[in-house]
């Protein structure tokens, strides 16, 4: 199955290029490892458009987790520890904005999967969400019910007859 940008396949250049991909089987390891909040053990927002790194042993973990699909259908079996290695002082900085995009940025894509090929320069963490409105705003009134505040007689039932019937 071919992976695409918009679904959070994101390439990162390793020891060759790999593909960074949060599947399910990938999420099921977060989870067990940090718990349901496990974004917060990676990641914190310094400023708006800031992340700031947690904890490198997470990312060590998100990394492993998060290429075990690209090493099975290359064929090969990554182990924390080969994780841990690509993590070095010049490319981790580039690895944790790769991982922080292909865990929580293909869920913040404006496009469809399959709908326009996403550029890859354009390859950067999303800002954070604002805060929903405090207040439903105005509703939208159809012209049926600002003639009538009534029900219709359709609406409103059957009229009770006035003389008795046995």
């Amino acid at each position: 199955m071919e992976l695409s940008l918009q679904r959070g396949a994101i390439p990162v250049e390793l020891d060759r290029t790999r593909i960074l991909f949060f599947d399910h089987a990938a999420t099921w390891l977060l989870v067990q490892k940090f718990g349901p909040a496990f974004l917060t053990k990676l990641y914190r927002v310094k400023d708006k458009n800031v992340f700031e790194l947690v904890d490198m042993d997470a990312l060590a973990f998100f990394l492993f987790a998060g290429l075990q699909r690209d090493a099975k259908q290359h064929g090969e079996d990554l182990t924390l520890e080969q994780a841990q290695e690509f993590l070095r002082p010049w490319t981790y900085t580039l690895i944790f904005h790769a991982v922080i995009f292909a865990a929580v940025g293909a869920t913040a894509s404006p496009a469809l999967p399959g709908k326009a090929a996403a550029d890859a320069s354009a390859a950067e963490p999303p800002a954070p969400k604002q805060a929903a409105p405090s207040h439903p705003g105005p509703t939208k009134v159809t012209t049926s019910t600002k003639r009538s505040a009534s029900p219709s007689r359709s609406s409103a039932g059957r009229k009770p007859s006035s003389g008795r019937r046995r």
